[in-house]
């Protein structure tokens, strides 16, 4: 007999790997048009593939070969951009482009057991406060063992204090120069919807979003 917990039924929680083999990372301070990207080290095929990108200048992507654009927000001063693709294993370092002139912040993030056909899911929402807010989130297929991120792009040289609640894993809090910051957390749970509380700043203006990633 099977144990528990084993067969072909069991789901997992779509996960980051940790270290560089599951996050990729890169500050791109120079203000121009061609932004940079660092992958992770280790990409299978199959895995799927985030990228997160903070702007300032509310800049946005114009060009990023084989990514699809899943949202993009923005504040005053302040573009949020979340690209997604599942990979073919092939995958190295490489550039977009944006419609402006921009310093950039992107973060490349490789999950695993993730759904390959079902894309991920987002809400956004933008302001001017102490606290850059992700909206509540309620994916299209229910209550299963989902892995989600709360990230935001914050004006100015903002390095978050604090993170939402029960966001514990990939916290990370980033600026470059006193252009632009981007703060990231995320969490594994079952559940229909999940509203994340505010990453805590000074009072800048800021766009976020809530990302959603199906299991298999």
């Amino acid at each position: 007999m099977f144990g528990i917990g084993a067969g072909r039924g069991v789901k997992v929680f779509p996960s980051v790997p940790g270290g560089a083999a599951g996050v990729g990372y890169i500050e791109d301070g120079a203000s121009d048009t061609t932004q940079s990207v660092t992958v992770p080290t280790t990409i299978n095929a199959g895995d799927l593939l985030l990228l997160f990108s903070a702007l300032d200048n509310n800049a946005t992507i114009t060009t990023i070969t084989d990514w699809t654009q899943l949202t993009y927000a923005n504040g005053s001063n302040i573009g949020f951009q979340v690209c997604w693709k599942i990979a073919d294993g092939l995958e190295t370092d490489f550039t977009y482009t944006t419609s402006a002139a921009s310093r950039t912040i992107n973060r490349c993030y490789r999950v695993i057991n993730a759904h390959r056909s079902a894309a991920p899911e987002n809400t956004v929402s933008n302001g001017t406060s102490t606290n850059a807010d992700p909206p509540e989130l309620t994916p299209t297929w229910g209550s299963r063992k989902t892995l989600w991120f709360a990230v935001a792009g914050i004006n100015g040289a903002q390095v978050a204090s604090a993170y939402p609640t029960n966001y514990d894993d990939n916290q990370y809090a980033d600026e470059v120069g006193i252009s632009v910051s981007y703060a990231s957390a995320s969490r594994e749970l079952a559940a229909t919807s999940d509203n994340p509380g505010a990453f805590t700043t000074t009072n800048q203006a800021w766009a976020a979003s809530t990302v959603a990633v199906r299991p298999l």
